[in-house]
């Protein structure tokens, strides 16, 4: 994969796939950036004892996480955030 640039993943699925793919993404040259609208990386890992070591490996890869927002919109480059407590 010869990937680079600005990446989002945007994950609601909250398991262990967005933060392996981000953490892919990141380690190919993106500079990758993971927004889920959960208060963690892989939140359903709670009940399966993964969720520490996913968010530890993406913090160890440099990933940019932003929590508890959903994207409103997006245009061309550019997406809008919302927070999901509003």
């Amino acid at each position: 994969m010869t990937t680079k640039g600005d990446v989002v993943v945007f994950d609601d699925y909250y398991y262990y796939m967005g933060p392996v793919i981000i953490e892919i993404l990141q380690k190919v040259g993106c500079k990758a950036t993971f927004v889920t609208i959960s208060d963690m990386a892989c939140s359903f890992g709670n009940y399966t004892s993964e969720q520490p070591s996913a968010q530890k490996a993406l913090i160890n890869a440099g990933v940019k996480m932003i929590f508890s927002q959903n994207i409103n919109a997006y245009h061309d480059k550019n997406i809008e955030l919302s927070c999901m407590y509003r």
